[in-house]
């Protein structure tokens, strides 16, 4: 995992909740709409970049809903670990 994919994390369904990602995130910033192949499923959710680097989760690259493609940790739930 790289350094830059801890900075990074993919959250989708109740995860996205702002009240759920501040406090399990505090200081994250919302970066944009973005979805991840899983099992050839396509899964939307959103990107935030976080304040400290979280190592917990697998590393996926993710894409925005603008093309740009970011390598982010995701959850096996998509839920914050």
């Amino acid at each position: 995992m790289s350094e830059a994919a801890a900075g990074y994390r993919f959250l989708s369904g109740a995860a996205m909740e702002p009240e759920a990602i501040l406090a399990a995130y505090p200081g994250s910033r919302f970066v944009a709409r973005a979805h991840v192949m899983a099992a050839d499923n396509e899964i939307w959710g959103i990107l935030i970049h976080l304040a400290t680097p979280d190592p917990a989760g697998d590393a996926h690259d993710v894409t925005t809903d603008d093309g740009r493609t970011f390598t982010a940790l995701v959850s096996n739930d998509g839920h914050p670990t």
